[in-house]
């Protein structure tokens, strides 16, 4: 998976009904780690737990963000939630694997 598609069709969604879509602060893709290494540093300290945005399942809202790199979660909803989620797939691209990893094509 590379990019996470969500769409809220919800109606009517208030304050309070939970269900938000949690997203974490980014994580550092390979080629980043590899970077730092070669430089011989160590990379940033990295909390899994420090939240970025809590997002309401609003209806008409889209949401669009990278698979692999954010770490997220749906928290717990109070009243029937809807969701349509689309997972676009595709080869490895700029930054999904280190510099000299090739893969055929």
């Amino acid at each position: 998976r590379k990019i996470t598609a969500v769409f809220y069709p919800n109606v009517n969604w208030s304050d309070g009904d939970g269900g938000e879509l949690k997203v974490y602060k980014r994580l550092l893709n390979p080629f980043q780690l590899q970077d730092y290494a070669k430089r011989g540093e160590k990379p940033p300290e990295h909390n899994k737990d420090e939240a970025n945005e809590e997002i309401a399942p609003i209806g008409g809202r889209l949401v669009l963000f990278r698979s692999r790199d954010i770490p997220h979660e749906v928290l717990r909803s109070c009243k029937k939630r809807y969701a349509i989620s689309l997972w676009l797939m595709g080869p490895p691209g700029p930054g999904d694997q280190a510099d000299g990893h090739h893969t055929r094509t």
